[in-house]
């Protein structure tokens, strides 16, 4: 059976996440800055009711979400409601969390991508 420690001792990786525990704030930082792109799949699970996937959907895109992904199965309206509740939640503007902007050339050809510049 593997063990972490086949890897890496324990003390040799409290050494190494000590040491990079200086730098956690400046990446943090780089990584709001640069706006990586970022998937989260927590809003899209099934069985969750509008409400809560609404919530969920609100919460990710005040995070700094801009990628949401979708379980899909075999209730086709119920998928169908789902990305619809998800697509009015980051499509409208009103949700944009304070400082954040629409991305330019809201219109694309992509089909994923809405008129903010979220996917789903």
């Amino acid at each position: 059976m593997w063990s972490y420690t086949d890897a890496v001792m324990r003390e040799e990786a409290l050494k190494m996440l000590t040491k990079q525990a200086k730098t956690k704030d400046t990446c943090k930082e780089e990584v709001k800055r640069a706006r990586y792109l970022a998937c989260v799949t927590s809003a899209g699970r099934l069985r969750y009711d509008d409400d809560k996937v609404r919530w969920l959907t609100l919460e990710a895109l005040h995070q700094g979400f801009n990628h949401f992904k979708m379980k899909v199965g075999p209730n086709v309206e119920s998928d169908l409601n789902r990305g619809k509740v998800t697509r009015s939640i980051i499509d409208d503007p009103a949700n944009l969390p304070k400082g954040r902007t629409p991305r330019a050339g809201a219109a694309s050809k992509e089909r994923t991508r809405g008129q903010r510049g979220m996917y789903l």
